[in-house]
């Protein structure tokens, strides 16, 4: 019935999409944070704070891998199915094919 079953994921890629996003969205409400609260926080403590949130997602994304990795043998994995995609079918008359020239 599945074709692939997930037992393992890789760290580095897992660290590094969590850090991007942590980034972008822990950025973003940093940097408003910052222009809210110029007085107190400023703008380059806002994207300090969009760098925490990166790192602790990174982080996050890490220990999450590692319990996966470590209990995913145990329980089966994460059952994949892949179907193969059937190319479409040419038309038969040559001149049905729309060129764009009418």
């Amino acid at each position: 019935m599945f074709n692939y079953t997930i037992t393992r994921l890789p760290y580095v890629p897992v660290a590094g999409i969590l850090f991007a996003a942590g980034i972008c969205f822990g950025g973003l409400g940093g940097v408003v944070l910052g222009a809210i609260a110029h007085d107190t926080v400023g703008l380059l403590g806002g994207l300090f704070l969009g760098l925490v949130c990166g790192i602790t997602a990174a982080v996050f994304g890490l220990v999450l891998t590692a319990v996966f990795n470590v209990l995913a043998p145990y329980i089966g994995g994460l059952p994949v199915k892949l179907d193969i995609m059937t190319p479409p079918e040419a038309p038969c008359d040559p001149s049905a094919i729309n060129d764009g020239s009418a």
